[in-house]
């Protein structure tokens, strides 16, 4: 999988077809941390639609903590 072949002319590029990490990788050959669906990204699509609400009522919170300790 070398990037250089030793030729009679010195040091030749092999071509990008014979390189290793050009080949396509099928979706089951992956490991599993690189998986397609994860439990991060999975909560992270769950719990999207509330995200606006939530941070609105965290602003609302904070302007009072901040209101009652001035």
């Amino acid at each position: 999988m070398g990037l250089f072949t030793r030729d009679l002319d010195g040091l030749k590029s092999t071509p990008a077809v014979n390189r290793g990490h050009m080949l396509p990788v099928k979706f089951d050959q992956l490991p599993e941390w690189m998986s397609t669906e994860s439990f991060l990204s999975a909560v992270i699509t769950q719990l999207r639609p509330l995200l606006i609400p939530l941070l609105i009522l965290f602003n609302i919170l904070l302007l009072i903590g901040l209101f009652f300790w001035l």
